[in-house]
């Protein structure tokens, strides 16, 4: 990371509650934000620990910092409200994409309305290449139809257990959109196990 991005960035390490308290006391009143995953996709999908999640949305209340999900992996999978319903903790901005389109090339940025509202000329600028494509925007709100249309949020997911020597595996009611997640969080159950080998293989 060069030098001078450190000087407007603080890294911590994830579900560490004490380091993160310890930023916020020492640095709360310089920041604009925090951004984070909640939950790590890219490391075979680390959950969070629900305490520390709650503890970063109080710290942020309490220093009038913005927290913001990045949910473009746990958006309308872990549950149709994503992470922050599936939690219980809400974020003031949240960025969508993959699962809210089926597969087409869309993203989407959500928030509260007071922050939402200073995107508008003459403030804050958003633009781009491929905003408002209509093929895109099609999918999307088709996709977004469909979810709203399923039944109950908690039971459009169903848990099968066991399989294949699984403690648990979690696929969308349809089969869809959840079940590459959860099965990228059962390789990391099964490395952990040693027994990632044969696990993987029945994933192919």
């Amino acid at each position: 990371m060069p030098a001078a991005i450190r000087t407007y960035m603080i890294s911590l390490p994830y579900n560490d509650i004490e380091l993160f308290e310890r930023a916020m006391v020492e640095h709360g009143e310089e920041l604009a934000a925090v951004v984070l995953e909640p939950v790590m996709g890219n490391v075979a999908c680390i959950l969070p620990d629900l305490a520390w999640l709650q503890r970063v949305r109080a710290l942020c209340d309490e220093f009038g910092v913005v927290l913001i999900f990045d949910e473009v992996k746990t958006g309308f999978r872990l549950a149709r409200g994503g992470a922050q319903e599936y939690f219980g903790v809400k974020a003031d901005l949240a960025a969508y994409a993959k699962a809210m389109g089926n597969g087409f090339p869309v993203s989407a940025v959500a928030g509260r309305d007071e922050i939402m509202a200073m995107v508008e000329p003459g403030r804050v600028a958003h633009g781009g290449t491929y905003c408002g494509n209509v093929v895109a925007a099609t999918a999307a709100a088709a996709t977004l139809e469909d979810h709203r249309n399923a039944a109950g949020d908690r039971d459009h997911f169903r848990q099968w257990s066991p399989v294949n020597g699984w403690d648990s595996c979690y696929f969308d009611a349809r089969g869809r959109a959840a079940r590459c997640f959860w099965r990228a969080l059962n390789v990391q159950r099964a490395a952990g196990e040693g027994r990632s080998a044969d696990r993987l293989s029945q994933l192919q």
